[in-house]
């Protein structure tokens, strides 16, 4: 087992979700916790998680992000501040946010996290993603974590775990293909 960021990251199982858990600790913080094994292999994920096409893909139809910046989404990331509007569906913008990425060492070459250190612009949220990928019984072992912080929170957790059940099924889906 490795530890990542505090988490345990990489226990093993069957491919599908393992855990998909959510809490609030406290009124203006929570957390949803996601573990999946997926059919394809740690590097083919972990470079398919700097594609802004793919965090729209995996959010879709639910929800969907538009670039506010000149130039709109890079092709790849490179870590740094994007802003985007939040998205119900393609049609309903509920939000304005920045997706502020990078990339921290793990001590491992096989073992690969990416961290979004992001915030509404609204000033009502601040976010903590963490996304960690490494080499599973069945290709990889990826977990996803989202901690919100802010008044908004307890009113967005339940929203927020329905949302991460869709993204554990999507990435399942689109994983067959990398």
């Amino acid at each position: 087992m490795v530890v990542l960021a505090g988490y345990a990251a990489l226990p093993v199982g069957e491919p599908g979700i393992q855990r998909a858990s959510m809490h609030a600790r406290k009124g203006d913080r929570m957390r949803i916790n996601l573990s999946l094994e997926l059919p394809a292999e740690p590097e083919a994920v972990a470079e398919r998680l700097r594609d802004p096409q793919i965090m729209r893909a995996i959010a879709r139809p639910l929800l969907d992000f538009r670039s506010i910046e000149p130039g709109g989404f890079p092709e790849r990331w490179e870590g740094g501040p994007h802003r985007v509007t939040l998205m119900l569906g393609s049609v309903l913008p509920i939000g304005t946010q920045v997706i502020d990425l990078d990339w921290p060492e793990t001590g491992r070459e096989d073992v690969h996290l990416q961290r979004d250190d992001g915030r509404g612009l609204g000033g009502l949220l601040r976010i903590q993603h963490r996304m960690a990928v490494a080499p599973g019984p069945q290709g990889t072992s990826f977990r996803d974590r989202l901690d919100v912080h802010g008044p908004l929170a307890a009113v967005l957790w339940l929203p927020l775990w329905a949302v991460w059940q869709w993204r554990g099924r999507r990435f399942e889906k689109l994983a067959w293909h990398w």
